[in-house]
């Protein structure tokens, strides 16, 4: 019995997705934010999911992200951004990388590895501007930049905050056929040294769900054998 079930463990890699709504305390008001989480049963390292416009946490599970994340043995949480899906709209104004940090601790996320496609630049760029020593590694899908962060490769590349952001090992993707999603992808590797750039031939603006085994294997293989290693070698 004890062999059998060892065999059945070795076969399963993480729990069934949790779907759920946190609770995000924003001092001026409360925040309830729909979430999707994959948990491994062995953990690494925590991953933060961010969408599209056009698109929800719920695209993180129909490509399969999240499952191939906590199968590589990472705690992976999509989240619906403010506006988004099934997570209401703000009322006051707030700063993106002030409600991304109150998520991420609502969530109990310790400097997680970000992966974030398009418009949802506009919160992982900012929360890297202010956080950079917050974030494990970085996974740009073609992002929108907030007004804040391309003065920093003209007009501050050596200020304190450009140097910690250097530090950041990235995996930059796009698709072949987004010309502007290229060209902003082109700045990110100038601006982080340890990048990684991934092109997706083919590939539209959102490229992961033209090739999301693709995608997948690369974001995993990553996060796995450059960032862990990396983290382990340090030690």
């Amino acid at each position: 019995f004890y062999i059998l079930f060892s065999y059945i463990l070795s076969q399963i890699q993480c729990l069934p997705l949790e779907d759920f709504q946190q609770s995000v305390d924003l001092s001026s008001e409360s925040l309830s934010v729909h979430c999707i989480r994959s948990v491994p049963l062995h953990k690494k390292g925590d991953v933060l999911l961010l969408h599209g416009a056009k698109f929800s946490a719920k695209t993180w599970e129909t490509v399969g992200t999240l499952k191939a994340l906590s199968d590589a043995g990472f705690e992976a949480v999509a989240i619906d951004l403010p506006g988004y899906g099934s997570t209401e709209a703000l009322k006051f104004d707030h700063q993106p990388h002030t409600v991304l940090i109150k998520i991420m601790k609502s969530l109990s996320l310790s400097k997680p590895a970000i992966i974030s496609a398009s418009m949802s630049g506009m919160y992982s760029l900012d929360f890297i501007i202010y956080h950079p020593e917050d974030v494990l590694a970085f996974i740009p899908i073609a992002p929108v930049f907030p007004d804040n962060f391309g003065n920093l490769s003209v007009e501050e590349p050596k200020s304190a905050t450009a140097q910690a952001i250097q530090s950041i090992s990235s995996l930059v993707v796009w698709g072949s056929k987004d010309l502007p999603g290229k060209r902003r992808s082109k700045i990110l590797i100038s601006m982080f040294p340890k990048s990684i750039p991934f092109e997706i031939q083919g590939g539209t603006h959102p490229c992961y769900m033209d090739e999301p085994e693709m995608f997948n294997r690369a974001v995993t293989s990553f996060l796995t054998n450059h960032v862990m290693i990396g983290i382990a070698n340090k030690n």
